[in-house]
């Protein structure tokens, strides 16, 4: 009978399973054509053909490593590196480190796990270490999110989670390379006033692995004390402070008055808009726009 398709069969023609620490290697030309996409060259080609609804994925990568400290930033489940590169020759050469894409739903999800020392706070989904950012293209936005930045706690009062902070300066990281806001605990509405604390920080070693920063910051909620780390949000929607003495209503602007929340008047500055009722812990959700 003849075997339909046909494969030439190598040296080893089938195998269950790769080795544990199995390389595969091999030179493909960028211009090969798989199914019906092109320049697919690869040194390995994973393909699910199965195209019902419930087919599955075309590749799931699991890891088990239980690393510690510094050494959690070395292990992945997925390593995507693209090292042949040079920025420096004329003209530059380089590659995508990933490319990622769907012809039907959505691109990436990522996710980033809950600390268990922090409960309510966690780890950053994604951390994007780059001197030019991330572009969006085709006119899409960021939904849901608010704008934020690391900040120290220069002043002797402590910070505490929905505080409205007041600028005291900045100073550059030098592990880092990033600048860090000095903040303290605004009192007054004369205060120049730059954001709502969002929960401390914590700040760990920082080391290199493989040209990649490992280390930094992370969330974790709670007070800052004085010279501690904090998240300041500067625009967008956060929850602050806003006390339980004031019957404010959705759409009140307010200010502060002797380091407590008050009305704003009409003409009368304002640090924020509320946009939702006061809890009973005395927070409400505000729209700071870093007026």
């Amino acid at each position: 009978e003849t075997l339909t398709p046909r494969q030439l069969l190598m040296g080893a023609p089938y195998a269950f399973s790769l080795v544990p620490g199995a390389v595969v290697q091999g030179t493909e030309p960028i211009t090969r054509t798989f199914g019906a996409f092109t320049d697919t060259g690869a040194a390995m080609t994973v393909w699910n053909t199965d195209a019902t609804a419930t087919g599955g994925n075309g590749l799931a990568v699991f890891n088990q490593a239980a690393a510690l400290g510094a050494d959690k930033d070395k292990v992945a489940a997925l390593q995507a590196i693209a090292a042949g590169g040079q920025t420096a020759s004329s003209p530059p050469t380089g590659a995508y480190g990933a490319i990622i894409r769907s012809t039907a739903y959505r691109g990436m999800y990522v996710e980033g796990a809950e600390s268990d020392e922090f409960p309510g706070f966690g780890f950053y989904a994604a951390v994007f270490d780059s001197p030019a950012g991330i572009q969006l293209i085709g006119g899409g936005t960021c939904s849901g999110c608010s704008i934020a930045y690391s900040a120290q706690n220069s002043g002797v009062e402590t910070i505490e989670p929905g505080d409205f902070v007041a600028a005291a300066g900045v100073v550059v990281d030098p592990e880092l390379d990033v600048p860090v806001m000095l903040v303290h605990k605004a009192t007054s509405a004369s205060d120049p006033i730059i954001g709502v604390a969002s929960g401390a920080m914590t700040r760990t070693p920082v080391g290199d692995f493989y040209g990649a920063k490992t280390g930094g910051f992370n969330p974790a909620g709670g007070p800052a004390e004085s010279g501690a780390y904090l998240s300041v949000v500067v625009q967008g929607l956060v929850q602050a402070n806003v006390g339980s003495d004031l019957a404010l209503k959705i759409g009140d602007h307010i200010t502060l008055n002797e380091g407590s929340v008050a009305y704003a008047e009409t003409g009368q500055p304002s640090v924020a808009r509320v946009l939702s009722e006061v809890d009973r812990s005395g927070f409400a959700w505000v729209m700071f726009n870093g007026q």
